[in-house]
């Protein structure tokens, strides 16, 4: 399968897994303390890896797997971190299911269209530039 074949369906489970992580983000109780919460959700998501690691490697054993990582995966952690923590204590703060995750989204895509531009040589046209507008107007206006 080719990478636009897979682009999709992987769209589609970013997609369902979004919504998911923010409906049980909402969810989780204010009484759990939200790093042991966080800890155990890890957890779930390392042994959800482990078992899919043989569909993933190329043949390659695990150690040979292991020397090929880098830095990236740490600061994707810490990425990672970072988003968990921070919607878990928007949500506890009173963030809306509704709003919460579209005012974050917002700031994120006005952020990636200047780093694209700047660190990738992506383009910006009128319509990007239009499209921070509304961003802009939107975050606006769904604060009020």
């Amino acid at each position: 399968m080719t990478g636009m074949n897979l682009l999709y369906p992987a769209i589609l489970l970013s997609a369902f897994s979004t919504i998911l992580y923010h409906v049980v983000q909402k969810s989780t109780p204010q009484d759990v303390n939200p790093m042991i919460s966080l800890c155990l959700s890890y957890l779930a998501a390392a042994a959800a890896c482990m078992v899919l690691v043989p569909f993933f490697g190329k043949g390659e054993g695990l150690l040979v797997q292991l020397h090929k990582v880098n830095w990236t995966s740490f600061a994707l952690g810490a990425a990672i971190f970072g988003i968990e923590a921070g919607y878990l204590f928007a949500y506890r703060a009173g963030g809306n299911l509704s709003t919460t995750n579209l005012l974050s989204s917002s700031l994120v895509v006005i952020a990636l269209l200047v780093i694209g531009y700047f660190a990738y040589h992506d383009q910006i046209t009128a319509v990007k530039v239009a499209g921070i507008g509304l961003c802009m107007v939107g975050i606006v206006l769904i604060t009020k």
